[in-house]
């Protein structure tokens, strides 16, 4: 018997249209809720981004809330913690990460359900750092998940064992990149090939499997039944990751866990580039997006809470530093040139309804916001490019 952990990630960025989100509700959200009523005793874990939460609740979706709601209280589903608007952690202040963690727990406990207290959490893009790592213990999480490549170096990585981020009282959860990416890019086709996967990794231990809810329906039409099957395999024991935290508890081992996010590059034995989909420095169009984030960010913190305007800036800012905008930029080869504008248009509007900013600063603000446009569809043209 194999244990294994499912999480998915599901969560559409503030900007998002909502045709895409009613598109995604009935061909992945709904279907993955079918799926857990119908095979009995499987269980997952479930990161909802609010920001998703309460467009689903804008578009009248509360009876898939509802639903949720449910499967949790039957033990189903193990919710997790995160950041509401999908941030990139690791490029915030502790701060603003406080303020993301606890603005997601707020709405998802109003619109889910009262007692939304997750022991775990999902860092979007599985943006980790030391800084990220202190702020999540300090909101009251036990575990946190990670990529892989965030394991270190200097050891091997047993299966068998639960890790703790050195210096913390916080477990670290390793998500196995090649079953997750085999999964989400269609590689693993049938439940057989899953299965002939896992037991190609040699010893038992446990495994934990993280990706984008979206995949299943959304991404690969045909996903709600390979998910289907591989649920319904009698050779796995789907847990929950607290349950294998639980199953697993022989003692911590401490480790220190490196900078990464799922897209991390690794080169030889080092991790080189931390954010090449959302921060690459050869990316003309991310080198201009960066500097009005962090001329944002400047503004607002000299800003204090009881200033006129504070909270009509402080709105717009937070759902600013979701971390699409980023990513769709990449050009590598993802380009969405109206995902891109909003984005820049956020960051742009935070700065001039902030009541401390410069005039010098709304100037460059609207400068940097052309550029960003202008720049990208220069370079990648006027339509949308998916991988």
């Amino acid at each position: 018997m194999h244990d294994i952990a499912l999480l998915l990630h599901i969560y559409q960025p503030p900007t998002q249209f909502p045709e895409v989100v009613r598109e995604i509700v009935e061909q992945s959200y709904w279907p993955l809720v079918e799926v857990l009523k119908e095979v009995p005793g499987v269980k997952i874990v479930l990161n909802i981004c609010a920001s998703l939460t309460e467009q689903l609740d804008k578009l009248g979706y509360q009876d898939l809330l509802r639903e949720l709601n449910l499967l949790a209280d039957a033990g189903r589903i193990e919710m997790t913690g995160s950041a509401k608007y999908h941030p990139l952690l690791s490029k915030l202040p502790p701060q603003e990460i406080g303020h993301q963690i606890a603005l997601n727990r707020e709405t998802n406990e109003r619109l889910i359900y009262e007692s939304f207290r997750p022991a775990g959490f999902f860092p979007p893009e599985m943006a980790y750092s030391s800084h990220v790592a202190r702020a999540v213990e300090q909101a009251g999480h036990s575990w946190i998940i990670v990529e892989d490549f965030a394991f270190p170096d200097s050891k091997t990585r047993r299966h068998d064992v639960i890790y703790r981020v050195a210096g913390t009282k916080m477990d670290v959860i390793f998500r196995d990149k090649d079953l997750s990416l085999g999964l989400a890019f269609g590689d693993l086709k049938t439940p057989e090939e899953f299965l002939t996967a896992i037991k190609g990794q040699g010893d038992l231990g446990y495994r934990v499997i993280a990706m984008d809810g979206e995949t299943f329906g959304h991404h690969h039409p045909g996903g709600i039944e390979v998910l289907r099957g591989i649920l319904g395999l009698s050779e796995v024991n789907w847990l929950t990751i607290s349950e294998l935290i639980k199953e697993y508890d022989g003692g911590r081992e401490e480790v220190e866990v490196l900078s990464s996010t799922w897209g991390a590059m690794e080169l030889g034995s080092r991790l080189e580039r931390i954010f090449p989909r959302w921060d690459n420095p050869d990316n003309p169009v991310h080198v201009l997006q960066w500097q009005l984030f962090y001329l944002a960010l400047s503004v607002m913190s000299r800003c204090e809470s009881g200033q006129g305007g504070y909270l009509a800036a402080r709105a717009v800012f937070d759902k600013a530093v979701h971390s699409d905008h980023f990513f769709w930029a990449g050009g590598d080869p993802c380009w969405h040139p109206e995902m891109v504008r909003r984005g820049a248009g956020l960051l742009r509007e935070t700065i001039e309804k902030c009541p401390v900013s410069f005039p010098e600063e709304k100037e460059r603000a609207i400068i940097l916001e052309e550029k960003i446009v202008s720049l990208g569809k220069e370079l990648h043209g006027v339509d949308i490019i998916l991988e």
